[in-house]
């Protein structure tokens, strides 16, 4: 039997300026955010959208197969970027 595992995906957004996450990525790539600050950076995203010091880097979690990846080209189509995509484990 084939067993899930766990997917670590980094993604930040490609400009300073207007930089709103895309939550509907969450629902298209089945992700999460992997920890409170996280999900506190994506509501940062909406309330102040620019960022003129550092852009951040927000971590997601989905439990998938192996051989899952992150749909990099509509993420790119909504100005961010998936700068790691890791498989930590079985889960």
């Amino acid at each position: 039997m084939l067993k899930p595992y766990l997917h670590k995906v980094y993604v930040s957004p490609k400009n300073y300026i207007f930089s709103v996450f895309p939550i509907d990525m969450l629902r298209h790539d089945c992700l999460y955010p992997n920890s409170e600050q996280d999900s506190e950076k994506i509501m940062q995203c909406f309330s102040k959208p620019s960022f003129k010091d550092d852009k951040p880097t927000i971590i997601l979690e989905c439990v998938a197969w192996k051989t899952w990846e992150p749909t990099y080209e509509r993420w790119n189509s909504f100005l961010w970027t998936v700068m790691k995509h890791e498989v930590v484990g079985k889960k």
